[in-house]
Parts: structure tokens; sequence; C-alpha cells
């Protein structure tokens, strides 16, 4: 099942909204949006390519730490 970004209640006027990995990829995209180099230098499907590559990373870590609740903590 895609996890959502804002999960709520359902009902019947309610769209699950985006996923997570989208939300992921959103924000990773303002990070290297935010570097010039990348601005001017790598094309948009470059950019977005490596923003969906950090959000599926970021998913994947997501899924480890909730089977291993205390592993960054030790």
């Amino acid at each position: 099942m895609t996890q959502t970004a804002f999960p709520a209640k359902r009902d019947t006027n309610h769209t699950p909204g985006m996923s997570l990995r989208d939300y992921f990829a959103v924000e990773a995209m303002s990070g290297l949006l935010a570097d010039e180099y990348i601005r001017t230098h790598w094309s948009a499907e470059r950019i977005a390519d490596h923003a969906y590559m950090m959000a599926d990373a970021m998913v994947a870590r997501g899924v480890k730490v909730e089977s291993e609740p205390h592993c960054f903590l030790e």
C-alpha cells in the first residue's frame, strides 16, 4: 500500500493526496534547485531523476527504521 504524505480520515469527499515518495521528491528537488550550478547546468529530467532517487532512498530507509525503531539511537 502506498503511504500518503498527509494521511487523513477517509470520507466520501476525500482524496488520498500525494504519496510520501512524491512528497520526499518535492523536498529533495527544492534542495537541488537551491544550488545554482545544478539549476543552470542540469536538465529538468536529471534533477527529477535525482530527486526521486533520493526520495526512494528515504522511503526505503524509513521502512528499515520502522522495523528497527531504535537502531539510530545506539
